[in-house]
Formats: C-alpha cells, structure tokens, sequence
C-alpha cells in the first residue's frame, strides 16, 4: 500500500487548466481594447462637442458686441442682415472712431485669423463702405482700404465641428448660440431714413432758386430771366409740375437768393473779373460787395440776412463765403472734403447747413455759429438695400422746413426727404403715399 502507483490519467485528471484560465485572460484583453478603441474614437468628439458650445457662445457675444440684441440670431440664422447691421453701425460712426475694436479679441478666438482681427482695428473712414470722402482722402495715410467682408466671422467653423461632435451633438448648433449675461452689448444700430418718391424737380443746380407760399401751394422760381422755370407743389414738395411763370409774387422770388418771408435778398454778378454781391431791399439794391476774383458759384443759398456761396477757386480748391446782408463777406470755416462730390448748401433761420452725397450715402452737417462748430454728421439717406438708385443730393427751403431731393433725369422718380429741425434729423413727407422700402 505504500507504493501505491498513480496512472497518468489520474495525474492529468488534477493538473490546473492552464487554457481555461488563458481564455479568461484574453476575453479581458480584447474588452478592454474594445473599450479603448471606442474611448479612442469618441474622446476627440467629446472634445469637439464641448468647443462647439464655447464656440457658439464666443459667436454670440461677438455679434452683440458688434450689432446689438438682436444680432446674435442674425448672424445664427440669417448673416446677411446682420452684416447690413454692421454696416449700419459702420456708417453712422465718425471717421476716425474703430467701432469694432472692442469686438477684436473676440474675433481672435474664432478665426483664428491675425488679418481678419487687424481689419476689426480699422477706422471707420478706412473701409470702402463708409463713403463720405473722396477715396484719396477717406483712409489714413498709408492705411489698405478695408472692407466689412474681411472682417471674415461666421457659423462656418460651428457647421463643421457638429459632425465632428456627433453623437454627442445630434441637433446642430443653433440652439448653443446663447450669449453670456456678462457679454458687452452694441446699441441697435438706427435703421436710416425711408424716402418718399419725388417726381418733377429738373435735373441741374441753377444758381437761385426761390421758394414761397400761396394759396396752399409752394412755388418754386428756378434760374433767372430766359432760363426762368416755375413750379408747383401741393404735396410739401414731394412731387412738382411746371407752370405759367405768370405766378402772384414771382417778381419779388424771381432770380433772387433769399428767404420768402423777407422783402431783403441778394444777387450775383461777375464784373471786370470780380464777384459782386448785391444786397436788396424790395427793388433797391441797398450795397455791392466784391470779392477780389470772379471764382465759379458752385451753389448759392440765402435766408433773410445772409447768403453762402459755395466757390470754385484758383487751382481747383473749393470753399465756402458767408456774406452778410448790406454787409461784408468772409470765409465759412467748413472741411474741404465736404465740398467734393456731390454737394449743395441750405442757410435756413441763421443756421448753415452742408449735405455731401459719396457713393450712395449722403450726410448734412449744420452750423448755428457760422462754422464756429458743426454737428457730427447726420446719416440722411443711404441708397444700400433701396429702391431707389438715385440719390438725393440737393437742398431746398420750404419756409422752415428743409427738403432733401433727387431729380428728374428722363422722367424718373427721385428720393425725397424733409427736416424740421434743420437737418438734425429726417424723415419722409407726411402727405407722400410711396415710400423707397428696404430690399
């Protein structure tokens, strides 16, 4: 019994199960690879579902630094019209202002771009969408024209990175376009003016043009002796027709630069190479004054007491004289780039007025202290997203009101705006039925 052998049957029957045990070693291997595949796999779109809410976010305080409280929708839903906000906000700032500046390191964060956060340090006047200058003198020295296209913001990255999130983000990004509480915040950029449709006024800028009441109707005398018109209105100018020059009180308008309340007005002649100013009282011209050259009158206007006369001048510089009634004459101090282009003059109750049309957009500027100071400059029309192609760029006064017009070329219709509070601000005729809308 002690040597009791044991069969190798026996033996293998209580040797471990060395496979087994490897089997279960391997099942772990492989699920733990299995698992580290699809961390690997979804950890990058883990990531990317989480830059795409801070970047949505980043997107929403961006456009309401730039355009205000409705801007953020905008540019998640329709990026045109937030961009005509940007543009809005851009045109009404004055030239040397950065508007955008402020929105700058915002930018940085979502394009990544150092050109397009240079473009949002820009003065206003150094984007061609600003206007309001000749091209030559709108940008700083040695500054590229900018654009508002090179600003170079969108939901372009934010469509790209959803795929990239999936399945974590399964509904797009829109709905993380939320901006923070703390976001700084533009005011609404005003929308501009809407024109009425003006028809009638002759295209040209005559020298006198005299505006009076009668019998519910405004006249208009426009040039003098056989270039004399006259014209009509029953609608607070909106839309003019010729009539006989046979008229009651053309001869006291007729061919004078004046106010239509005031027996007093002036004239101009060019004698013996001179300017002469003549200052009358009803029929009686009360004084001559004479300017020492005979420079071109680019626009002449006049209320009861004093006339401006905008002048063409030696070596093609522009500028504007104030000349006082039975008085002398002297410079108007006023920005010789708002005499290029297109331009005209309005003098109405003792206040100076100067409107600019650049490149669709026209600004008014007044004085009441004789070009001492002038108002920043009112933003009156703005012919982007208009009807309208034609721009007004002419004054007229009607009594105290200020009429801001187009004109007739071939028959079409122009845009009209008037000011009751000299040039301050502008809106369409009251009585005007057609409005220039906004595409």
């Amino acid at each position: 019994m002690g040597n009791r052998r044991v069969s190798p049957q026996s033996e293998l029957a209580h040797t471990p199960a060395i496979e087994s045990d490897d089997r279960f070693r391997l099942r772990h291997v492989l699920f733990f690879a299995v698992i580290g595949v699809i961390v690997w796999q979804l950890a990058p779109r883990a990531q990317a579902a989480w830059t795409l809410r801070e970047k949505a976010n980043q997107l929403a305080n961006y456009a309401l630094c730039m355009a205000g409280p409705t801007a953020p929708a905008l540019l998640r839903d329709s990026p045109a019209d937030f961009w005509e906000l940007v543009r809005r906000r851009l045109v009404v700032s004055t030239p040397k202002s950065t508007p955008f500046a402020a929105c700058a390191p915002l930018a940085e964060g979502l394009t990544e771009s150092p050109a397009a956060v240079e473009v949002h340090h820009a003065l206003a006047r150094d984007f061609v969408e600003y206007a309001g200058a000749t091209p030559a003198e709108q940008r700083s020295p040695g500054a590229a024209p900018q654009s508002i296209g090179l600003l170079d913001v969108s939901v372009r990255p934010l469509a790209a990175l959803v795929d990239k999130a999936w399945p974590f983000e399964r509904e797009g990004f829109a709905r993380h376009v939320r901006p923070s509480s703390h976001a700084k915040e533009a005011p609404h950029p005003v929308e501009f003016p809407a024109a009425a449709l003006g028809m009638g006024l002759p295209a040209g800028q005559p020298l006198y043009r005299a505006a009076w009441f009668d019998q519910g109707r405004w006249l208009l005398a426009l040039g003098q002796a056989r270039q004399l018109s006259v014209y009509e209105s029953s609608d607070e100018g909106t839309s003019w027709h010729s009539v006989s020059i046979n008229q009651p009180g053309l001869g006291l308008h007729a061919g004078r630069c004046g106010s239509f309340e005031s027996r007093d007005a002036f004239t101009f002649e060019s004698t013996d190479g001179q300017l002469s100013i003549h200052s009358w009282n009803g029929d009686q011209i009360q004084r001559t004054t004479r300017l020492d050259d005979d420079p071109g009158i680019l626009s002449a206007a006049c209320d009861q007491n004093t006339a401006l006369l905008a002048l063409e001048l030696s070596g093609g510089q522009r500028a504007v004289v104030l000349c006082r009634h039975a008085g002398g004459c002297g410079q108007l101090p006023v920005n010789a780039g708002w005499l290029s282009g297109a331009f005209d003059l309005a003098r109405i109750d003792g206040v100076s007025v100067v409107a600019t049309a650049d490149r669709g957009v026209v600004r008014v500027r007044s004085s009441r202290d004789n070009g001492a100071t002038w108002t920043p400059a009112t933003v009156a029309y703005d012919w982007h997203g208009a009807r309208a192609r034609s721009v007004p760029s002419r004054l007229l006064t009607l009594g105290r009101t200020l009429l801001l017009h187009g004109q007739s070329e071939a028959g079409q219709a122009y845009p009209v705006l008037v000011s009751d509070d000299y040039g301050a601000s502008w809106h369409a005729p009251q009585d005007s039925k057609v409005f220039v809308g906004r595409n």
